[in-house]
């Protein structure tokens, strides 16, 4: 085998192993709707996690509707007026 063979061979390994760890590690999709002082807005978020995915989403959110940081960290604390989630871990209990 030439040198560029083995270029090649060692760029399409990196090139799958890069897709494979980054399926895997994407499980949960999760739709989040949030209204805070009369603002509603809805984001979308992946994580490992169902949880993760929705503080993901209402970290979007609030960096939209929240007016600065103390305005943002309210907006956080805010329970989502929806929240639908797809994956493999969609599934289950939490904050939200």
């Amino acid at each position: 085998m030439n040198k560029s063979w083995i270029i090649l061979l060692a760029f399409v390994l990196l090139f799958g192993w890069l897709i494979w760890t980054a399926s895997r590690t994407r499980q949960v999709v999760c739709d989040a709707c949030i209204t805070f002082e009369g603002h509603t807005e809805c984001a979308k978020a992946a994580a490992p996690t169902r949880e993760r995915a929705i503080m993901e989403a209402a970290t979007v959110i609030c960096s939209k509707i929240g007016g600065g940081m103390s305005e943002g960290i309210r907006c956080r604390g805010t329970e989502p007026d929806k929240v639908e989630c797809t994956g493999k871990a969609a599934a289950g209990k939490g904050k939200y």
